[in-house]
């Protein structure tokens, strides 16, 4: 796996939790 692709793959993962838990983590 590329350095990109894992960077990319990571901040995906990071979004979807912050969306799942936006009462812990609220955007914005």
């Amino acid at each position: 796996m590329s350095q990109a692709a894992y960077w990319i793959l990571r901040c995906e993962h990071r979004l979807l939790t912050i969306s799942g838990a936006g009462s812990v983590f609220p955007a914005g």
